[in-house]
């Protein structure tokens, strides 16, 4: 494939299902991690991600979820101390 090519719907759908389920192994998720730990986003940069989420709301599951697990992780932080 030449730059500027496109490929076709039906090649796309092809990829796609090639690689559906595919997942990549730990090493190569420690690699991936290792590259973007420390990584300071640029001004623009963040002002383009906070561009996208703003107006952006969590649903009411969701808001339950991080609620329950911000009370676990403080639950487990008391027993530790104690």
């Amino acid at each position: 494939m030449q730059k500027g090519d496109k490929h076709s719907d039906e090649t796309k759908a092809r990829i796609s299902a090639a690689q559906t389920g595919k997942t990549h192994s730990d090493e190569a998720r420690a690699k991936i991690g290792a590259v973007h730990r420390g990584k300071i986003n640029s001004d623009e940069t963040r002002a383009k991600i906070s561009a996208a989420k703003k107006g952006k709301m969590h649903s009411e599951e969701s808001k339950q979820k991080m609620s329950a697990a911000v009370k676990a992780r403080w639950a487990k932080k008391k027993e530790e101390q104690q």
